[in-house]
C-alpha cells in the first residue's frame, strides 16, 4: 500500500469511467433486444446508488466527528 501514487489513482479513476462507458452500452443493447427482462431495472440501479451514496455520507461524517 505505500508504492500507490497519484498515478495509480489516475489510472484506476480512468478505467472505472471506461468500464462504466462500456456497461452502459451493453446494458443499452441488451436492453432493446430483451426489453422484458430489464422491466425495474433502472429503478433497482437508482435505489443502489442512493445506498451507495448514503453510505459514503455516513462514512464522511463519521470521520469529521
Amino acid at each position: 500500500m505505500t508504492n500507490i501514487t497519484t498515478y495509480h489513482w489516475v489510472f484506476a479513476g480512468a478505467f472505472a469511467i471506461v468500464f462504466l462507458i462500456a456497461l452502459g452500452f451493453a446494458y443499452r443493447d441488451d436492453a432493446k433486444k430483451a426489453p422484458d427482462m430489464f422491466k425495474g431495472s433502472s429503478r433497482f440501479l437508482i435505489i443502489v446508488t442512493l445506498i451507495i451514496m448514503v453510505l459514503i455520507v455516513v462514512k464522511i461524517l463519521y470521520r469529521l466527528s
